[in-house]
């Protein structure tokens, strides 16, 4: 399955997500990125947080002044910090580096988005290494 199909299954219920088919198009801010094809944005509500753009080879959100770019197939490990309660991810890069990348949605105070985006990049990463 492509990262497409996985964003569809897994991220466009979350309600801050939205698809490039909802009418959303690439930020400026993310219009250099070379990873693909534009998925959809996943909308960081919490204050000073920037959004994560989802691409059709990887993901890229703001860091400080720069752009981080990640690509699923440089993605060797990914967790969460706080368990069940995480409003970031943290993941390991071929390179050796370690990024955390933020997913701060919560729904009712107890269904947080960092969830469905480990499962997402759990699914993303095992479909390349079947691949391989």
């Amino acid at each position: 399955m492509n990262p497409q199909s996985r964003a569809h299954r897994i991220l466009r219920p979350l309600e801050n997500f939205v698809t490039s088919r909802e009418a959303c198009s690439i930020p400026e801010e993310f219009r250099d990125v070379s990873l693909g094809e534009f998925i959809g944005l996943y909308r960081n509500r919490a204050e000073h947080v920037g959004d994560v753009a989802f691409f059709s080879e990887g993901m890229a959100w703001r860091e400080s002044t720069e752009v981080l770019q990640v690509k699923y197939g440089e993605i060797l490990y990914h967790s969460l910090p706080n368990e069940k309660k995480s409003l970031s991810l943290l993941v390991r890069l071929s390179s050796g580096r370690e990024v955390l990348m933020p997913v701060t949605g919560v729904k009712d105070g107890k269904f947080f988005d960092a969830l469905a985006v480990t499962r997402f990049l759990y699914r993303v990463v095992e479909d390349l290494q079947r691949r391989r």
